[in-house]
C-alpha cells in the first residue's frame, strides 16, 4: 500500500523496480496485490497483459478506517476498556500537544451540540 500510495497507479514490475520492493519475487508482488484487490484495497484496471493497481483509498481514509475500526471493536466487544483507554488518550494528548487537546475538547463539545438538536 505504501509504495502505490507513494508511486500512484503501478503495475507488478513497476513496483518490483521501485526501491523499496526490489528483493521481493515478482509473483509475490503479483499475489499480494491480487489479495489486496479481491479484499477491496486496491483498484485494477488491465492495459494489455498486464493488470496496474492503485489505492482505493487515501492513506488519510484507510488510517480513519483502521482507527474507527479500532474503536468499534472496543466499544462493542471490550466496553470495560473504554475508560482506561480514553484516560490514556487525554494523558499522551496532554504531554504531546496540549493545542490537540484542546481541539478535541472543542470536538467533543460539537457533537454533543449536534446529538442534543436532534
Amino acid at each position: 500500500m505504501e509504495a502505490l500510495w507513494i508511486l500512484g497507479e503501478s503495475s507488478v514490475g513497476q513496483l518490483q523496480q521501485a526501491s523499496s520492493m526490489s528483493s521481493s519475487a515478482y509473483t509475490t508482488i503479483m499475489t499480494t496485490l491480487d489479495r489486496l484487490y479481491k479484499k477491496g484495497f486496491l483498484n485494477r484496471r488491465k492495459q494489455g497483459r498486464a493488470f496496474f493497481y492503485a489505492p482505493y483509498l487515501s492513506r488519510a481514509e484507510f488510517e480513519r478506517g483502521l482507527v474507527r475500526t479500532t474503536l468499534r471493536s472496543l466499544l462493542f466487544e471490550h466496553s470495560n476498556a473504554m475508560a482506561p483507554l480514553m484516560a490514556n488518550l487525554i494523558d499522551s494528548l496532554q504531554e504531546y500537544d496540549a493545542k490537540m487537546l484542546d481541539d478535541l475538547e472543542s470536538l467533543i463539545q460539537q457533537k454533543k451540540r449536534a446529538r442534543r438538536r436532534r
